[in-house]
């Protein structure tokens, strides 16, 4: 799934039960919401997990400027 944002793309995927509280995995420069599969896996069971690519990394839009932390905060405020 995709979320529009106004820096372009942001990929991420959705697992478990809609309704259950929800475990956001944030991912570490250079890397991509694939090193989490083996956690979500497990939580996905009691839990909404969603797993998440930072801009310029994995299947999200490329970075064009800078990406701080407030503005990385923002996007997991938005995830539907």
């Amino acid at each position: 799934m995709v979320l529009k944002t106004e820096s372009g793309l942001i990929y991420y995927e959705e697992q478990g039960p809609k309704s259950a509280p929800a475990v956001i995995f944030t991912h570490g420069g250079g890397l991509n919401s694939g090193m989490f599969k083996a956690q979500a896996s497990v939580l996905r069971k009691k839990y909404r997990v969603i797993t998440w690519d930072l801009q310029g990394h994995g299947r999200s839009a490329p970075l064009h400027g800078n990406l701080d932390v407030p503005e990385m905060a923002d996007y997991q405020a938005v995830f539907p």
